[in-house]
Order: C-alpha cells, then structure tokens, then sequence
C-alpha cells in the first residue's frame, strides 16, 4: 500500500496495489573440496526453486519470475611455490532473474575466470582475467554484462 498525504492538508492520496504473490523457497548447496599436496579443486552447487504462482498472467504457468536459481562453481588452485599460485575459476548460472517473463528457460550464463597471485613479504601482485573467453552474458535485468576485463592488483604494506 502506498500513502502519500499533504502536512496540514486534510487531503490524502492512497493506492493500494498487488503484483506478485510472496515465495516459499527450497532447495540445497553442496560444497566439495579437495586438496592434495600444491593442487586443490572446488566444487560449489546451489540449486533453489519456489512452486508459487504468481495471480498475474504475464508468467510463463504463472510462476514467479526470477525464483528458479541454479548455480555451479567449479574451482582449481594452483600452489605453484610458497610465494606464488594461478586460480582458475568456472562458473554457470541459470534463472535467477535472468529471464524476467520466464518465456526463455534455457538462458544460462558461463564465465571463467583466471587469476595469478604472487606474494612476498608486504607486497602482493595479483592478475586477473575474469571472463576468459569472452561470453556473452546477462546482469538481473537481463542486460548485457562487460565482457572479458582484466585487472592488475599491486600492493604493499608499510
């Protein structure tokens, strides 16, 4: 409900409106990692969905937009020595609020990142590529997202 009144004013506009129903969530996250020795690998899933419906139309079955998530990260770390290590990181994304009117389901976003570290002592020099290979993908609004960026990181402690 949304109320807007004038100070003094014996003037009072109201408007009441309704868009979507309120969600029930499930679903589950599972983590796995495994490390051996100068090497370790990840494993991240998250998956969630809601069965409301929404009384609006305009939704593929009347299902909330935007509620089905699904989420994998796979992850690899390279101990390369004491001072230094290369990450390489994979992510897919699926529905969470990439297709606002659920008309699309097989959206899904990719991206991999890449990063080299190097530390010593108080100083610290990272390299990142995120977006590796440069796929297209799509922010909440279903925009296109920057493509590949690379960011160098140089830092050191007084």
């Amino acid at each position: 409900e949304i109320s807007a009144c004038l100070v003094g004013s014996e003037m009072c506009i109201r408007d009441s409106y309704s868009n979507t129903s309120s969600a029930d969530i499930i679903g589950y996250q599972v983590n796995i990692a495994i490390n051996k020795e100068n090497i370790g690998f990840s494993l991240q899933k998250t998956v969630q969905d809601s069965s409301t419906e929404s009384l609006i139309k305009s939704f593929n079955d009347k299902k909330l937009a935007g509620i089905f998530h699904e989420k994998t990260i796979y992850s690899m770390i390279w101990n390369i020595n004491k001072y230094s290590n290369i990450s390489l990181t994979h992510q897919t994304e699926s529905g969470l609020y990439i297709d606002m009117a659920n008309l699309n389901p097989s959206i899904k976003n990719q991206t991999t990142g890449f990063k080299f570290s190097y530390a010593i002592e108080n100083s610290s020099f990272n390299l990142s590529v995120n977006n590796l290979f440069d796929n297209e993908y799509y922010d909440q609004n279903n925009r296109p997202v920057i493509d590949r960026n690379i960011s160098l990181n140089i830092q050191h402690q007084f």
